[in-house]
């Protein structure tokens, strides 16, 4: 069995796995060619509501720590993503719904937290304490090899 898809240790949802070498191939391929969907879920501080289309570039910081810029460097990583948001007036979150477009370590921790919104239980990048990091993997799919599996939100959300 190898790991094709993972998670970062705190998120919870949908990870993929190939139990033989040519299959791991062919959904290796489907990630570079960016042919896979993958949906999240997020409670992140705040207010923010409608949608929105966010273009960060990403590189390794000090120890584990990703950072961002808005503009090219060599060592630095195009990492694009789409989120829908909704206010939550009574306990000042919003639940997120995000899309992936790309896929790189901590992506939707760091760019939420740079746009002032960090997930609640991501110490690491500002969130506020909670007994868990609510993000969650919530759909994976690879539509023209009839993949898709969906992890239901764990409790509680």
């Amino acid at each position: 069995q190898r790991r094709v898809h993972g998670l970062d240790t705190p998120c919870s949802g949908v990870m993929l796995f190939a139990t033989h070498t040519h299959v791991y191939h062919q959904l290796r391929t489907a990630f570079r060619q960016r042919r896979v969907q993958k949906y999240y879920f997020a409670i992140v501080t705040g207010r923010l509501e409608g949608r929105c289309h966010l273009r960060y570039w990403l590189q390794m910081g000090n120890g584990s720590r990703v950072t961002t810029s808005l503009t090219e460097s060599s060592n630095a990583w195009l990492c694009t993503q789409e989120c829908i948001g909704e206010y939550e007036p009574s306990t000042e979150t919003s639940r997120v719904v995000v899309r992936l477009h790309t896929g790189f370590r901590h992506q939707i921790r760091v760019i939420l937290a740079t746009m002032g919104h960090p997930i609640v239980g991501d110490t690491t990048y500002g969130g506020t304490p909670a007994d868990r990091l609510m993000l969650h993997s919530h759909k994976l799919a690879i539509p023209d090899m009839g993949i898709e599996a969906i992890a239901p939100l764990p409790l509680p959300w």
